[in-house]
């Protein structure tokens, strides 16, 4: 039951912080270049941060090595989702641009907003290891 609640409590404030985005859009506080900007702070600047600090803490040279099959997996894991995408949009009939939205969309899931504060919550210290060696290839462009 304890994991349930991790996993409820995480997904209420990412509702919230949707909804504070949302106001700030209404409300006139964002308009598209500026949310475009918030988002290239939080991905590349304020993510990036948080995994370095919360990963470094305790981490040790063996830990770090043991990470290491984590990131070859997440590598193999997005090579075998851009395949079965691929495969996927070909079947559905879609081509261009709509078979490139459906492929990203497809394979790259919320990582940073919902899937990371549940690791950190669930698995604490170890976890934050692992979601580094992911993220390694996750925000690859």
């Amino acid at each position: 039951m304890e994991y349930a609640q991790i996993v409820f409590y995480q997904l209420v404030i990412f509702v919230i912080y949707g909804a504070i985005g949302v106001a700030a859009v209404k409300g006139g506080i964002l308009d598209e270049a500026g949310l475009h900007a918030v988002s290239r702070v939080v991905i590349k600047v304020t993510l990036p941060v948080m995994l370095f600090t919360n990963t470094v803490s305790g981490v040790t040279r063996e830990s770090l090595l043991e990470s290491l099959p984590v990131t070859g997996a997440t590598a193999v894991m997005y090579l075998l989702l851009a395949l079965l995408c691929w495969g996927m949009s070909r079947a559905f009939g879609l081509r261009g641009d709509k078979a490139s939205v459906f492929m990203a969309s497809t394979m790259f899931g919320n990582v940073g907003f919902i899937g990371i504060p549940i690791i950190a919550m669930l698995f604490s210290e170890r976890g934050m290891l692992y979601i580094a060696a992911f993220t390694i290839v996750d925000q690859r462009e």
